[in-house]
């Protein structure tokens, strides 16, 4: 039975969870509500990127471990995580991106607030039917490799490794789950406050098992996957014992089987988002092994710098993209034009990524020598090029950032699929054509697949904001509203 249950007002000064909504509604002053916007969004973004950086950290550790095996083993490595974030993750993410809508917009909407459990049950379920798909992906994975051409051991040593990192694949997706669903209560401290304490153990138990127990190879997936169950136990704790649990109402098997349309219409575009933007930068990395120069593995090694990079930094765009999905959708549950919110999510975009493209600027030449720090001349070649791409990479990633967050927008008011169009056409339609133009016709190489990429995020980005401003706010407001009265009246009518 699904319990009715007030809002708790939560404070602004707690340093766990902070307010979805000010205290004081009655702000006068213009400026004061933007600085008040500011202060929200850099506290809890900042929280999500620091997540992010430590889950990025977790991995990297894997991964540096299975370098020092050996060569096959690190390409093996490199292997089956991207064919485990194709096939799963990046899905597995898109789709819970419905859950930012969703979620987001029923906490400060629904009288009753256990309409965003249900929500997360909702999603438990669909997680767990995607979870039987993957498995005969990944149980299969070293036939798969074989069929495409992949060299024998890589093959085998690819399908180990996915192997043992399904064991901990349900667990990760069910930690995301509840991520989403205690930051849409304004619980933004539950995932970084799990994550500082499960990753020095996610390191010492990669050492451990890796060579302590001289487990070897399988000793890092299963680490990973020991990882993620202790990430799910340590965030459910948090939800049960510090903060998170309002919006549980118990289980209710018959009200999650419902409305599942109604998730899909927010997750298949998320989906599509997710792999379209993976599959484009697959693309951009696949590009630079055909550029016709004389030292072609030097060139894809400063090609592989550059996406560690990307990896790196994009941790800040996905941070301020939670962000602003979450505030934009509980302005709109309160029935409320989110333009304050919209406004200081664009300010603090620009802002953050221009701090990154400066923090960048200034070490380029650091950053080179660390990632390439051997004294010889083809090492130094490899810094010359990744040097020479920083200020072009720079740019990339403030416009960057500033996507990211027009996305986080679109998903906080329920339009999905008007990113998934855009970003179709920018990447496919722009990015990639521009790319290939520029670095085989032209004959401007690496230098042109990066421009390509940067006029893909711009026009994005550009589209989106043209988009947001066009939008007709105040029917967007009264359909949010009866879509959340609709929901809590079939759980209601599901319990009675």
């Amino acid at each position: 039975m699904v319990s009715r249950q007030h809002q708790q007002q939560l404070s602004d000064d707690n340093d766990e969870t902070t307010s979805l909504i000010h205290p004081n509604q009655a702000l006068n002053e213009d400026g004061t509500a933007a600085v008040f916007e500011l202060r929200w969004f850099i506290r809890n973004s900042l929280s999500i990127v620091g997540y992010y950086a430590l889950t990025l950290m977790s991995r990297t550790v894997g991964v540096v471990a299975c370098g020092h095996l050996g060569s096959t083993e690190l390409a093996a490595s490199a292997l089956a995580l991207m064919f485990a974030s194709m096939t799963a993750f990046s899905i597995t993410y898109g789709a819970m991106s419905a859950l930012d809508t969703l979620s987001s917009q029923a906490w400060t909407g629904a009288r009753d607030k256990t309409l965003i459990g249900i929500h997360l049950q909702r999603t438990f379920l669909i997680l767990g039917v995607m979870y039987m798909v993957t498995a005969v992906l990944w149980l299969n994975a070293t036939r798969l490799f074989l069929t495409i051409g992949q060299d024998p051991d890589v093959a085998h040593y690819a399908g180990l490794y996915l192997r043992y990192y399904l064991l901990g694949a349900p667990a990760y997706s069910y930690f995301e789950a509840i991520r989403k669903y205690t930051q849409a209560q304004g619980v933004m401290g539950a995932s970084i406050t799990v994550q500082c304490v499960v990753a020095p153990f996610s390191i010492l138990l990669t050492y451990v098992l890796t060579f302590w127990m001289q487990l070897g190879f399988v000793g890092v997936p299963l680490a990973q996957s020991i990882t993620y169950w202790m990430m799910l136990l340590g965030i459910i704790l948090y939800a049960k014992m510090v903060r998170g649990s309002e919006g549980w109402g118990g289980w209710d098997l018959k009200a999650s089987l419902q409305d599942w349309p109604l998730f899909f219409r927010y997750a298949v575009p998320g989906m599509i988002n997710a792999v379209s933007e993976l599959w484009c930068y697959d693309l951009l990395s696949l590009g630079a092994s055909y550029i016709d120069v004389g030292e072609k593995a030097l060139l894809l090694a400063a090609q592989s710098i550059l996406m560690s990079l990307d990896d790196l930094t994009s941790s800040v765009g996905w941070g301020i993209s939670t962000a602003a999905a979450i505030r934009v959708g509980n302005r709109l549950g309160e029935n409320k034009i989110p333009w304050m919110a919209i406004v200081t999510a664009y300010i603090w975009a620009t802002i953050a990524g221009s701090i990154t493209t400066l923090i960048l600027w200034t070490l380029r030449y650091e950053i080179a020598q660390w990632f390439a720090p051997a004294p010889n001349d083809d090492q130094e070649m490899v810094r010359d090029v990744v040097v020479s791409l920083i200020p072009l990479f720079a740019v990339y990633l403030v416009a960057k950032t500033i996507g990211n967050t027009c996305t986080g927008i679109l998903r906080g008011i329920g339009r999905p699929a008007i990113t998934a169009w855009i970003n179709m056409g920018s990447y496919y339609g722009i990015g990639c054509p521009a790319a290939y133009a520029m670095a085989f016709i032209a004959g401007w190489g690496l230098s042109g697949l990066w421009i390509g990429l940067c006029l893909a995020i711009f026009s994005a980005a550009g589209i989106h904001t043209i988009y947001i401003v066009n939008i007709h706010w105040s029917t967007l407001v009264q359909k949010t509203h009866h879509r959340i009265k609709h929901e809590e009246e079939r759980m209601i009518s599901s319990t009675s």
